[in-house]
């Protein structure tokens, strides 16, 4: 792991610029032999005209393929440091699923149906981790199967953002907020149905927003009379999950169970937007891909 100091955003910008100028450059050699195979058409020389096209199918689809994801790559990493990492007091970049992040923690933290069976139903992406103070924190593009339904091969998947934070102490709580148009009502009521140590409790009077749902459960221990209730949560933490409900594109559906908070962001990715065509400039790193971090951490100090 590394610390984010003012030179990482020098090298950041570094790495944008050079990926971005390979690829300009093959761009350029594309579109060159792109232009020598139709003039070679032109005067009816159809061998080296076909040798040229093939020539450029190759090159487009190996070299300038892979310039074109080493600069998508250099972009996210560069916005993912001077936004998320800039905000730990050590962090590390990875990919596909380096972060630390167990596929089966995301079906064992019951926030939602995650399909049974197969590992492969569960794909973690790109990601960061890192810590801040006692907490271990890490993000995760992430992607589950939830249902597949009879008489079909397809099934029902749900994309998006998975952030862990192990907390320094244990909370006593054991809880799930959701989004009310996370899940179709009737999955999550077979869902939960299937769960019966959660009992669902009145979001609006422990403060929450009129479109979250509130589930309460035994304790992450296992112990079924140790409910958790509306009234043990921090005032400055419902704040916060109302904040982030409140703020974020996606649809945020947040767990915690005893050291542990997690979210999972529905439909939000870590990558930034960004152009090809444009030259990346320094202001680029102020972006923030992912702003409900922001939320998500002070939803955990709280705890």
């Amino acid at each position: 792991m590394k610390k984010f100091d003012n030179g990482t955003r020098k090298e950041m910008l570094e790495n944008m610029s050079a990926a971005w100028l390979r690829l300009r450059n093959q761009t350029f050699l594309l579109i060159g032999i792109l232009v020598v195979a139709l003039l070679a058409a032109l005067t009816k020389q159809m061998l080296p005209s076909v040798i040229f096209l093939a020539l450029m199918a190759v090159f487009r689809l190996t070299i300038h393929r892979n310039a074109r994801k080493s600069y998508q790559q250099a972009m996210t990493d560069a916005a993912l440091t001077c936004s998320i990492g800039a905000k730990l007091d050590q962090f590390e970049l990875s990919a596909k699923g380096g972060t630390g992040l167990r596929k089966e923690e995301i079906r064992e933290t019951s926030l939602l149906p995650v399909r049974e069976g197969a590992d492969n139903f569960i794909t973690l992406y790109q990601g960061i981790s890192g810590t801040l103070k006692d907490m271990e924190i890490s993000l995760n593009d992430v992607t589950f199967q939830q249902y597949q339904h009879a008489g079909q091969k397809g099934a029902d998947v749900a994309c998006g953002i998975w952030m862990r934070l192990a907390l320094p102490k244990d909370t006593g709580l054991d809880l799930r907020i959701l989004s009310k148009d996370i899940i179709a009502d009737d999955l999550r009521e077979e869902f939960f149905a299937g769960l019966p140590e959660f009992k669902k409790e009145d979001a609006a009077e422990a403060g929450f927003r009129e479109k979250q749902l509130l589930y309460a459960g035994g304790t992450a221990a296992g112990d079924a009379a140790a409910i958790s209730t509306p009234a043990a949560l921090p005032d400055t933490f419902v704040s916060a999950v109302n904040d982030l409900f409140r703020k974020t594109s996606g649809k945020p559906a947040v767990a915690v169970r005893g050291n542990v908070m997690s979210v999972f962001l529905k439909d939000r990715i870590l990558a930034p937007n960004y152009r090809l065509s444009t030259k990346p400039e320094e202001s680029f790193l102020n972006l923030d891909p992912v702003p409900e971090f922001r939320d998500v951490l002070a939803a955990a100090k709280a705890l």
